[in-house]
């Protein structure tokens, strides 16, 4: 993310042996959530959560530590899915991991004006922290946000350059695929954000806010939020709203994967990984699976920044 700590890529006879991967992650079942450290426990109540599996894939960029982090959480009101891509320092992305779903489940409603303010609170609660810690490191996330009743309804929280993408056949035409993008990239490098910085004062020089930055959104980065700077580094969210495709696959991964793979190369590896796996009824391993392909991809495609990647299935697949 930041120019200083952005590795050379160098020609290498294989390069995925210099991908360190973070220990795999067991699936668990929707009423099974304490297994993987970064599951949170779930209450629960009322009524079982809607039917869908997932998986994910964690791996260390080969020049410094992993600062990614991601959350997979199954509750009675609402289940998230997020990855979340640190620069500078995991400090912020750690933060973002342990608290998003505590300042989404304080919001009384969920809807997009909440889930906004929910971001704001991330970003003001954070900044406090950092403040006294003089800690500069920041984070950009997307989340997959769906309410647990009978609306299936899904929303998009995206801060940064991570991404979500969605492989859709439902509806009134099943054997339709949609191969789509569901968030938009927040990089400097983008022709309205760059606008939007240059209108609040700022610089973009080669790509990046002040000569420095990638993302042009993102929770933390104090150094490029300090006073003077106001409005050039923002954590305003982009959120859409939509129904969940009961027969769907959402990949989610930071920009160690979309940097060098298409919205289409992704979804088709995450499809035919799980399709031709031995155990594909099991919807669990079959996203795991999808993960690790994802992952292994991008790094034989010349990737060498932190890659991690959820993948969320819905509906019955054959």
């Amino acid at each position: 993310m930041r120019s200083n700590i952005r590795l050379a890529i160098v020609a290498m006879e294989d390069p995925i042996k210099f991908a360190r991967k973070m220990p795999p992650s067991e699936p668990t079942d929707a009423f099974e959530l304490k297994v993987l450290g970064d599951r949170l426990e779930n209450n629960q109540e009322e009524h079982a959560p809607l039917p869908l599996s997932s998986g994910v894939a964690s791996w260390k960029s080969p020049s410094h530590a992993n600062e990614d982090r991601y959350v997979e959480y199954r509750g009675s009101r609402f289940s998230l899915f997020a990855v979340i891509d640190g620069h500078g320092g995991d400090m912020a992305s750690e933060y973002v991991k342990s608290n998003i779903v505590q300042v989404i489940n304080e919001e009384p409603e969920l809807n997009e004006a909440t889930l906004w303010h929910a971001t704001e609170e991330l970003e003001r609660r954070f900044t406090e922290i950092a403040t006294e810690a003089k800690d500069f490191s920041g984070a950009c996330f997307v989340a997959l946000v769906i309410i647990e009743d009978r609306s299936h309804t899904r929303y998009v929280v995206n801060c940064g350059d991570c991404r979500i993408s969605a492989l859709e056949r439902g509806g009134s035409k099943p054997s339709k695929r949609e191969y789509k993008a569901l968030s938009t990239d927040h990089k400097a490098s983008c022709p309205m954000e760059k606008e939007r910085i240059e209108k609040a004062g700022g610089v973009v020089v080669m790509d990046r806010v002040a000569g420095v930055l990638a993302p042009s959104r993102s929770i933390g980065d104090l150094d490029v939020k300090m006073p003077g700077m106001e409005g050039w580094v923002v954590a305003d969210p982009e959120i859409n709203k939509d129904k969940l495709c009961q027969d769907s696959i959402y990949v989610l991964a930071t920009d160690g994967v979309w940097d060098v793979m298409s919205n289409r190369d992704v979804l088709c590896l995450a499809e035919n990984t799980w399709l031709d796996n031995q155990v594909a009824h099991d919807g669990r391993v079959g996203c795991a699976s999808a993960c690790e392909a994802i992952a292994q991809e991008a790094v034989a495609r010349g990737s060498r920044d932190d890659i991690t990647c959820i993948v969320v299935r819905t509906g019955e697949w054959h």
